[in-house]
């Protein structure tokens, strides 16, 4: 199935046609033996022809799904207080289709819809999949004082960090014929405490106003990606609402961002800084903050190769062994299956943990390959949607052609490498070693 499925625009899902047989039956979350089940009785649906309110957000000159105005205060501090709604950032949702022969898309709405991932297995009924929440503030991991809670990151608790919607969206034949019914869920704070900015005297997180009371500030906190290769770096409030992106390191990439008022909220200074303000109205003191990822010793940097994933089919497998060896020597640290898994694995679960950890990931292709159905389909989409992830100019996918053939469509993008043209290897260990410099990494396994 290709990528036609990531629909983005709101009215594009509203105007399919709800079909309850397909339904969202239990969200998961947790790891290990923390995990915690919320069955489809416990889950807040909204009705069947109910639609996702808008609001015109003047900062940003476009529409905006506004999933507040759906309830009232009283209700929102129901949402607050109501564990069973109430979600980390990491959950995994089962439900049943329609009918057999179909797959199925989740999408998470915050202010606007984002695709999460797919299941495309046709012989069941039953689809599983992983999905990420948006938008959520620091409330469930530090007082409004500043001081971190003592409390596992799976213990739901108060403190609302934004309110979500999940739908499920059917596709027969690559077209989308029914969706589910919204699934209200509430954001229960950032990623982890750990992705916030904090200050190395007193290890509470930086905030934009110095006072006891934080919850009137605005804070700091990054979105570190799994491969190390990008890191998203946000300013919101103490609630994670009026969130802004500021990914882009470069101080002339923008005019910096404004609030609702056009007073500006955030800048880059430099590469290294931010300079943030108060959410307070009235209130314009201005703080500047520095990266505390440049503050991380050299050693420390250095310390691990580039990480490189083999994506091939089996009937390549041969070539492929003598392309990871030869990376192997130049000292990157190159995922081979036939080398990585180990007895008693679960393989999928592998595969995918590898190419979400890698720097680089190399697809071979040949004339086999590129007609061939199965996993090496899944390890590519899974490429791609890193691939899709990473700021604009990162080297992450690297077509290689094992011999003449045809560049499937999905990966044209991308410029490919001729592996059996002479010089071609020398070329693309130069990208390596070039991606491996800008990353700061070792150049070696030991």
């Amino acid at each position: 199935m290709e990528r036609s499925i990531y629909l983005g625009y709101s009215n594009q899902i509203e105007n399919i046609a709800v079909n309850d047989a397909l339904c969202v039956n239990e969200i998961i979350y947790g790891e290990d033996l923390s995990i915690e089940t919320v069955q489809q009785n416990d889950l807040l649906f909204l009705g069947k022809n109910q639609k996702l309110p808008r609001a015109f957000v003047a900062s940003e000159g476009k529409e905006s799904l506004v999933l507040k105005s759906l309830f009232s205060k009283r209700e929102i501090r129901n949402l607050e207080t109501n564990k069973k709604l109430h979600f980390p950032r990491t959950i995994k949702i089962k439900g049943q289709k329609s009918q057999l022969g179909t797959s199925v898309a989740a999408y998470i709405c915050t202010d606007i819809f984002y695709f999460q991932d797919y299941d495309y297995n046709l012989k069941v009924k039953s689809f599983q999949i992983n999905c990420l929440l948006g938008r959520g503030g620091i409330s469930e991991f530090v007082d409004r004082y500043g001081n971190f809670q003592n409390k596992n990151i799976f213990v739901i608790g108060n403190g609302l960090g934004a309110i979500a919607a999940l739908v499920v969206v059917e596709f027969e034949n690559e077209k989308p014929v029914h969706r589910s019914r919204y699934v209200i869920l509430a954001r229960a704070g950032i990623r982890y405490p750990d992705d916030l900015w904090r200050s190395k005297i007193t290890g509470k997180p930086l905030t934009s106003i110095q006072e006891q009371d934080i919850s009137g500030a605005r804070f700091i906190f990054q979105s570190r990606q799994p491969n190390g290769s990008g890191t998203d770096i946000f300013v919101s409030n103490f609630n994670g609402e009026n969130m802004y992106n500021l990914t882009w390191k470069n101080e002339s990439a923008y005019d910096g961002f404004f609030d609702d008022d056009g007073n500006e909220v955030a800048k880059w200074i430099d590469q290294k800084t931010i300079q943030y303000c108060s959410m307070t109205k009235g209130r314009r003191e201005i703080k500047k903050a520095i990266d505390p990822l440049y503050s991380t010793p050299k050693e420390e940097k250095m310390s691990h190769p580039l990480k490189v994933f083999l994506c091939y089919s089996s009937d390549d497998k041969n070539a492929v062994r003598l392309l990871f060896q030869r990376l192997r020597s130049e000292g990157f640290d190159t995922w081979f299956d036939e080398e990585a898994l180990l007895p008693g694995q679960d393989w999928d679960l592998e595969i995918t943990k590898a190419v979400r950890t890698s720097h680089v990931a190399i697809v071979c292709l040949s004339r086999a390959s590129i007609n061939k159905t199965g996993y090496v389909q899944k390890e590519i989409k899974t490429a791609l949607d890193v691939a899709d992830e990473q700021p604009e100019g990162t080297v992450f996918l690297i077509p290689l052609k094992l011999e003449e053939c045809t560049i499937p469509e999905r990966l044209r993008r991308w410029q490919y490498v001729n592996y059996f043209e002479e010089g071609s290897y020398e070329r693309l260990i130069r990208t390596l070693r070039a991606r491996t410099e800008k990353l700061g990494l070792s150049n070696s396994l030991t």
